[in-house]
């Protein structure tokens, strides 16, 4: 990988590859990597479901949103290569819930109330969002100028 690398894609794919190599040691270190994309990118679906459900209330708006998006052609493609990008998409789905879920929780307080717990939800999100920088920049910076 070129510089800045990816650290967390890589640590976790040399985990999954190492453990799903014991179950099936048949399989190559590609196909494995593959496999893991696929399941980054089925999460990343299963989240957007999750929060477009939260959000609306609808679970048909759900079932679209996920299907949408998970059979979009690029996020297609990322989910079926061993790429970053699969993880990317796991990881700002991930925020979005997370971000859903605070929203929601700190609505259904009234003013005065005790807010306890309310900091770890604010943090979690952010600590995600520090990993998720590992993975990929365009988690927060989606600048495609190639100047190269």
């Amino acid at each position: 990988a070129h510089p800045p690398g990816y650290p967390t894609y890589t640590i976790v794919n040399a985990l999954f590859s190492r453990l799903f190599g014991l179950f099936s040691p048949s399989t190559t270190i590609a196909y494995r990597a593959g496999l893991l994309s696929c399941i980054w990118g089925s999460l990343a679906c299963m989240f957007l479901y999750k929060s477009t459900v939260r959000m609306t209330g609808d679970k048909l708006s759900g079932l679209f949103a996920a299907i949408g998006f998970g059979l979009s052609p690029t996020v297609w493609l990322y989910s079926i290569q061993g790429e970053v990008f699969a993880l990317n998409n796991l990881f700002v789905s991930l925020i979005i819930y997370l971000s859903v879920l605070f929203f929601e929780a700190s609505s259904n307080h009234r003013y005065g109330s005790s807010r306890k717990g309310t900091n770890q939800k604010v943090l979690f999100p952010d600590l995600l969002e520090l990993v998720g920088l590992q993975s990929l920049t365009s988690t927060i910076n989606d600048d495609d100028d190639d100047d190269d």
